[in-house]
Protein backbone atom coordinates (compact mmCIF):
# COMPACT_ATOMS: atom_id res chain seq x y z
CA UNK A 1 0.00 0.00 0.00
CA UNK A 2 1.02 3.51 -1.44
CA UNK A 3 -0.09 6.69 1.10
CA UNK A 4 0.84 10.38 -0.69
CA UNK A 5 -0.62 13.83 -0.57
CA UNK A 6 -2.20 15.02 -3.88
CA UNK A 7 -2.62 19.00 -4.16
CA UNK A 8 -5.53 20.65 -4.89
CA UNK A 9 -6.69 20.47 -8.51
CA UNK A 10 -9.52 20.50 -11.15
CA UNK A 11 -11.23 17.53 -12.69
CA UNK A 12 -14.23 16.43 -14.35
CA UNK A 13 -16.83 14.89 -12.07
CA UNK A 14 -18.45 11.52 -13.71
CA UNK A 15 -21.64 14.09 -15.12
CA UNK A 16 -18.56 16.21 -17.07
CA UNK A 17 -19.24 19.00 -14.74
CA UNK A 18 -16.51 20.85 -13.62
CA UNK A 19 -15.01 20.93 -10.47
CA UNK A 20 -12.09 21.89 -8.14
CA UNK A 21 -10.69 18.75 -5.35
CA UNK A 22 -9.34 20.14 -2.44
CA UNK A 23 -5.78 18.61 -1.65
CA UNK A 24 -5.88 15.56 0.35
CA UNK A 25 -4.47 12.48 1.04
CA UNK A 26 -4.72 9.10 -1.55
CA UNK A 27 -3.87 5.76 -0.16
CA UNK A 28 -3.42 3.18 -3.50
CA UNK A 29 -3.68 -0.72 -3.11
CA UNK A 30 -3.39 -3.31 -5.51
CA UNK A 31 -6.42 -5.49 -4.76
CA UNK A 32 -5.11 -8.86 -5.71
CA UNK A 33 -1.39 -8.20 -4.64
CA UNK A 34 -1.35 -5.80 -1.44
CA UNK A 35 1.99 -5.86 0.09
CA UNK A 36 2.87 -9.32 1.11
CA UNK A 37 -0.79 -10.34 0.93
CA UNK A 38 -2.94 -12.88 -1.04
CA UNK A 39 -6.39 -12.43 -1.24
CA UNK A 40 -8.55 -15.87 -0.78
CA UNK A 41 -10.72 -16.27 -3.41
CA UNK A 42 -13.61 -15.79 -1.46
CA UNK A 43 -12.38 -12.01 -0.70
CA UNK A 44 -11.97 -11.15 -4.79
CA UNK A 45 -15.24 -12.76 -4.90
CA UNK A 46 -16.62 -9.54 -2.42
CA UNK A 47 -14.63 -7.48 -3.40
CA UNK A 48 -16.69 -8.16 -6.91
CA UNK A 49 -20.11 -7.74 -5.07
CA UNK A 50 -18.88 -3.98 -4.23
CA UNK A 51 -18.80 -2.72 -0.67
CA UNK A 52 -15.43 -2.67 0.36
CA UNK A 53 -13.33 0.81 0.80
CA UNK A 54 -10.73 1.22 -2.02
CA UNK A 55 -8.12 -0.12 0.78
CA UNK A 56 -9.80 -3.62 0.55
CA UNK A 57 -9.59 -3.36 4.37
CA UNK A 58 -13.26 -2.88 5.94
CA UNK A 59 -17.01 -3.80 4.34
CA UNK A 60 -20.08 -1.44 4.57
CA UNK A 61 -22.31 -3.40 6.72
CA UNK A 62 -24.94 -1.80 4.69
CA UNK A 63 -23.76 -3.21 1.41
CA UNK A 64 -24.25 -6.69 2.51
CA UNK A 65 -28.14 -5.99 1.74
CA UNK A 66 -27.82 -2.82 -0.23
CA UNK A 67 -25.88 -2.37 -3.53
CA UNK A 68 -23.82 0.69 -3.72
CA UNK A 69 -24.78 2.66 -6.40
CA UNK A 70 -22.12 5.27 -7.07
CA UNK A 71 -18.08 6.16 -6.41
CA UNK A 72 -17.23 8.82 -4.54
CA UNK A 73 -15.56 11.65 -7.10
CA UNK A 74 -12.73 12.43 -4.44
CA UNK A 75 -11.41 8.89 -2.91
CA UNK A 76 -12.94 6.51 -5.23
CA UNK A 77 -14.31 4.77 -2.58
CA UNK A 78 -18.01 2.74 -3.29
CA UNK A 79 -20.51 4.90 -1.76
CA UNK A 80 -24.60 5.52 -1.54
CA UNK A 81 -25.59 8.50 -3.76
CA UNK A 82 -28.95 10.44 -3.84
CA UNK A 83 -29.62 13.32 -6.42
CA UNK A 84 -33.21 14.54 -7.09
CA UNK A 85 -34.47 17.35 -10.31
CA UNK A 86 -33.37 19.92 -8.47
CA UNK A 87 -28.92 19.63 -8.64
CA UNK A 88 -29.24 18.41 -5.24
CA UNK A 89 -26.68 15.59 -4.49
CA UNK A 90 -25.67 13.51 -0.95
CA UNK A 91 -23.10 10.94 -0.62
CA UNK A 92 -23.52 8.36 2.46
CA UNK A 93 -20.74 5.92 3.51
CA UNK A 94 -24.01 3.92 5.32
CA UNK A 95 -27.78 4.40 4.44
CA UNK A 96 -30.62 4.51 7.37
CA UNK A 97 -30.44 6.37 10.68
CA UNK A 98 -28.37 8.51 11.46
CA UNK A 99 -27.95 8.78 7.66
CA UNK A 100 -24.10 9.64 7.86
CA UNK A 101 -22.93 11.52 4.96
CA UNK A 102 -19.48 10.88 3.46
CA UNK A 103 -16.74 12.97 4.58
CA UNK A 104 -15.17 13.71 1.00
CA UNK A 105 -18.01 15.20 -0.18
CA UNK A 106 -20.02 16.87 2.65
CA UNK A 107 -19.53 20.05 1.39
CA UNK A 108 -21.79 22.69 -0.56
CA UNK A 109 -19.26 21.98 -3.74
CA UNK A 110 -20.49 18.08 -4.20
CA UNK A 111 -23.94 18.81 -2.75
CA UNK A 112 -24.97 20.96 -5.81
CA UNK A 113 -25.01 20.32 -9.63
CA UNK A 114 -26.68 19.32 -13.07
CA UNK A 115 -28.86 16.55 -12.61
CA UNK A 116 -28.06 13.58 -14.23
CA UNK A 117 -30.72 11.70 -16.94
CA UNK A 118 -28.73 8.26 -15.73
CA UNK A 119 -29.03 8.48 -11.83
CA UNK A 120 -30.21 5.33 -10.06
CA UNK A 121 -31.17 5.17 -6.67
CA UNK A 122 -29.50 2.76 -4.57
CA UNK A 123 -31.48 -0.71 -4.85
CA UNK A 124 -31.68 -3.37 -2.42
CA UNK A 125 -30.01 -6.65 -3.44
CA UNK A 126 -31.62 -9.94 -3.93
CA UNK A 127 -31.72 -12.47 -1.31
CA UNK A 128 -29.53 -14.91 -2.78
CA UNK A 129 -27.01 -12.75 -2.88
CA UNK A 130 -27.08 -11.62 0.00
CA UNK A 131 -27.44 -14.68 1.78
CA UNK A 132 -23.70 -15.36 -0.65
CA UNK A 133 -22.17 -12.45 0.85
CA UNK A 134 -23.07 -12.84 4.34
CA UNK A 135 -21.42 -16.74 4.20
CA UNK A 136 -18.76 -15.32 2.34
CA UNK A 137 -17.99 -12.81 5.34
CA UNK A 138 -18.50 -15.23 7.88
CA UNK A 139 -16.49 -18.23 6.32
CA UNK A 140 -13.38 -16.89 3.75
CA UNK A 141 -13.26 -13.33 3.50
CA UNK A 142 -12.63 -12.74 7.56
CA UNK A 143 -13.02 -8.62 6.88
CA UNK A 144 -14.45 -6.03 9.31
CA UNK A 145 -17.61 -5.10 9.08
CA UNK A 146 -18.21 -1.24 9.66
CA UNK A 147 -20.87 -0.51 12.77
CA UNK A 148 -24.63 -0.67 11.71
CA UNK A 149 -27.67 0.68 13.07
CA UNK A 150 -29.81 -0.52 15.32
CA UNK A 151 -32.57 0.13 12.52
CA UNK A 152 -33.66 -3.18 10.92
CA UNK A 153 -33.78 -3.14 6.89
CA UNK A 154 -37.12 -4.23 5.50
CA UNK A 155 -38.52 -5.16 2.34
CA UNK A 156 -42.06 -4.99 1.32
CA UNK A 157 -43.25 -8.38 0.38
CA UNK A 158 -47.26 -7.39 -0.09
CA UNK A 159 -49.85 -4.70 0.51
CA UNK A 160 -53.44 -5.49 1.07
CA UNK A 161 -55.99 -2.91 0.95
CA UNK A 162 -57.72 -2.17 4.43
CA UNK A 163 -61.32 -1.16 5.84
CA UNK A 164 -59.80 2.15 6.47
CA UNK A 165 -56.21 2.01 5.06
CA UNK A 166 -53.38 -0.14 3.91
CA UNK A 167 -51.76 -2.60 5.28
CA UNK A 168 -47.89 -3.62 4.47
CA UNK A 169 -46.61 -7.23 4.46
CA UNK A 170 -42.80 -7.00 5.32
CA UNK A 171 -39.81 -8.81 5.95
CA UNK A 172 -37.23 -8.38 7.59
CA UNK A 173 -34.12 -8.38 5.05
CA UNK A 174 -31.37 -8.59 8.06
CA UNK A 175 -33.09 -12.07 8.72
CA UNK A 176 -35.15 -13.07 6.24
CA UNK A 177 -36.22 -16.75 8.15
CA UNK A 178 -38.16 -14.70 10.59
CA UNK A 179 -42.39 -13.86 10.11
CA UNK A 180 -42.79 -11.69 7.98
CA UNK A 181 -44.44 -7.95 10.07
CA UNK A 182 -47.57 -6.26 9.81
CA UNK A 183 -47.72 -2.57 9.09
CA UNK A 184 -50.73 -0.60 8.97
CA UNK A 185 -50.64 2.53 7.38
CA UNK A 186 -53.84 4.96 6.44
CA UNK A 187 -52.41 5.98 2.89
CA UNK A 188 -49.85 4.22 0.92
CA UNK A 189 -46.74 6.43 -0.58
CA UNK A 190 -45.61 6.33 -4.15
CA UNK A 191 -42.28 5.42 -3.20
CA UNK A 192 -43.27 2.44 -1.38
CA UNK A 193 -42.87 -0.71 -3.00
CA UNK A 194 -39.98 -4.15 -3.13
CA UNK A 195 -37.20 -2.53 -4.27
CA UNK A 196 -37.53 0.57 -1.80
CA UNK A 197 -34.85 1.11 0.59
CA UNK A 198 -36.70 1.26 3.83
CA UNK A 199 -35.81 1.24 7.35
CA UNK A 200 -37.70 -0.02 10.50
CA UNK A 201 -37.89 0.30 14.44
CA UNK A 202 -40.66 -0.03 16.39
CA UNK A 203 -43.36 1.77 14.70
CA UNK A 204 -41.18 3.39 12.83
CA UNK A 205 -40.00 3.67 8.96
CA UNK A 206 -36.68 5.83 7.86
CA UNK A 207 -36.08 6.37 4.72
CA UNK A 208 -33.95 9.68 2.88
CA UNK A 209 -36.26 11.70 0.65
CA UNK A 210 -34.53 12.77 -2.52
CA UNK A 211 -37.03 15.50 -2.80
CA UNK A 212 -35.83 17.22 0.20
CA UNK A 213 -33.02 16.03 0.81
CA UNK A 214 -34.21 15.14 4.07
CA UNK A 215 -34.23 12.08 6.13
CA UNK A 216 -38.28 11.34 6.47
CA UNK A 217 -39.97 9.43 9.44
CA UNK A 218 -43.37 7.86 8.87
CA UNK A 219 -45.47 6.21 11.81
CA UNK A 220 -47.58 2.97 11.42
CA UNK A 221 -49.23 0.51 13.28
CA UNK A 222 -47.74 -2.23 14.03
CA UNK A 223 -50.04 -5.60 14.59
CA UNK A 224 -48.57 -7.83 16.52
CA UNK A 225 -51.33 -10.70 16.71
CA UNK A 226 -53.02 -11.69 13.90
CA UNK A 227 -56.16 -10.75 15.47
CA UNK A 228 -55.19 -6.96 15.35
CA UNK A 229 -54.44 -7.57 11.72
CA UNK A 230 -57.86 -9.39 10.56
CA UNK A 231 -59.98 -6.98 12.17
CA UNK A 232 -58.88 -4.40 9.87
CA UNK A 233 -59.14 -6.54 6.70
Amino acid sequence: MTEFYRSGHWRNDAWGNRIWIPGHNVVRDDFSKSAGYSRTPGEIEIFNYGGLNKSGRIYSATARFIKPNARCPVCGDEVYFYQNTYGSRVYFDELGPPWPKHPCTDNDQYNKSSHSTSYKEPWLRRDSEISRIISLLSSEAKIPLTKFNTWMIIRILRKIKAKDGHVLIVSNVMQPRKSPIALYLPTLKSWMHSKSVLFLRGNKISRWNASSMQPEIIETTRAFELNDLLTRL
